[in-house]
């Protein structure tokens, strides 16, 4: 059989069988099969009104005199032409990857249409992690129980919310390949954002790099977050510094060919906004300044009781967070 694309049809060319009296074409880009009806009758069948670059599932069945049928084939087709671009999502955002992944550029490659997965398939590509080896063709796929050579899987901490995450497969993906997770955002509104994630990475060189675009993923700034190792899912949070309508956040993972995989799960983009108390501001004091190591923060006996003290680096990074222990107002004595 030969497949052949446009920008919005399919052409599946083949020699009929002799008794063959129709075919049943069922295609899909991700969602609900649709099924060509009238069944065709004879090659070549085109399968038309589809979406420029997107991958299509599609199953092809001859029925047979007396409703005979036979065996059914499958495969997939790329349509030519530019992917739908990208949905920019708004504020607040999140995303815990729990619903089934949408087909892009292949088969279930996306969260959502607010993402864009580069490469689309391979060991370099990120997926739901229970799907990789299905949807994205990853390697290594009886290593996902524990065996006498790797007693202990690639990827066994499965979510830190709900039951999925968003997985890149550096157990099977040769060292420094990378992949690029791209989350499109509205964030033209005021206020100060907030990204924070559950990251997982047990060991190994492969890490995890967080960057972000203004104009629509044309160009990327530096790094705002650097991820390493972690045994168990913790949280990152960072600040970004955008008002862009066109933000794009790239979560961009680099192998080293280890022995475990890169996970992150609940993705949250929120708006903080806060308000000055000019008049309590000029009576907090911080000693010495700049300081080194250490410091004194002073504040007014009485007037901070449930407050919260953060501490962020240059990046915007939390390093720090408590909640101070104030001394209580003290009493105003009573006249008799």
């Amino acid at each position: 059989m030969t497949v052949t694309t446009t920008n919005t049809t399919i052409q599946l060319a083949f020699t009929p069988g002799v008794n063959n009296v129709s075919y049943s074409v069922a295609y899909s880009a991700g969602g609900a099969p649709q099924t060509l009806s009238p069944g065709p009758t004879t090659s070549p069948i085109t399968i038309t009104g589809l979406t420029p670059g997107t991958v299509y599932n599609i199953t092809l069945q001859s029925v047979c005199a007396g409703g005979i049928t036979s065996t059914l084939l499958a495969g997939r087709a790329l349509t030519t032409g530019t992917p739908q671009a990208a949905a920019y999502a708004a504020l607040p955002y999140t995303e815990s990857f729990e619903g089934p992944w949408v087909n892009g550029l292949s088969t279930r490659d996306l969260p959502t249409a607010n993402w864009r997965n580069t490469p689309a398939t391979g060991d370099d590509s990120w997926r739901r992690e229970d799907d990789g080896f299905a949807s994205g063709g990853w390697q290594y796929q009886p290593n996902e129980s524990p065996t006498p050579d790797f007693p202990t899987p690639p990827y066994v901490i499965r979510s830190s919310v709900g039951a999925h995450s968003a997985r890149f497969h550096t157990f099977g993906a040769e060292k420094g390949l990378q992949g690029k997770l791209d989350l499109y955002l509205n964030m033209s509104g005021t206020g100060n954002k907030v990204l924070s994630f559950d990251y997982i990475n047990p060991s190994g060189q492969d890490s995890l790099v967080v960057r972000v675009s203004t104009d629509g993923g044309a160009t990327f700034g530096k790094s705002v977050l650097k991820a390493l190792n972690n045994s168990t899912f913790t949280n990152k949070t960072v600040s970004i510094a955008s008002s862009s309508a066109t933000t794009v956040v790239r979560f961009l993972a680099t192998s080293d060919f280890g022995d475990d995989d890169i996970g992150i799960d609940n993705v949250q983009v929120r708006v903080v906004t806060a308000t000055r108390n000019e008049a309590l501001a000029a009576t907090v004091s911080l000693s010495p300044n700049p300081a080194h190591g250490r410091f004194t923060l002073g504040v007014p006996a009485g007037r901070l009781h449930t407050a919260t003290a953060t501490l962020s680096n240059a990046l915007g990074q939390v390093v720090q967070q408590r909640q101070p222990t104030c001394p209580p107002r003290a009493a105003t004595p009573s006249s008799t």
